[in-house]
């Protein structure tokens, strides 16, 4: 989406400047789908009921913390998801 924004936005269409913006959208991590954490969701990003946000580093990831989505060869087994209210 940033290579997106970069490449069009600030263009005239029609006289009419168009500008993008990521705008982050703030979520819990009990929204986080659990599967598409160990790379292994059955589902798409669309038809899953939890999101599907991944890791910068799906591979490698070394962060036991770290609750995005990875790929199956990550050797890393991330720590249980704290309870919100715990």
């Amino acid at each position: 989406m940033q290579d997106f924004i970069k490449k069009y936005s600030r263009k005239t269409i029609r006289g009419i400047e168009v500008d993008f913006k990521v705008v982050e959208e703030p979520f819990s991590t009990a929204e986080l789908c659990t599967d598409f954490e160990k790379g292994d969701c059955r589902y798409s990003a669309d038809k899953c009921n939890y999101k599907h946000i991944m890791c910068n580093e799906p591979d490698e990831c070394e962060n036991k913390r770290c609750w995005y989505g990875h790929n199956r060869k990550r050797s890393v087994i991330s720590d249980r998801r704290p309870i919100e209210g715990e």
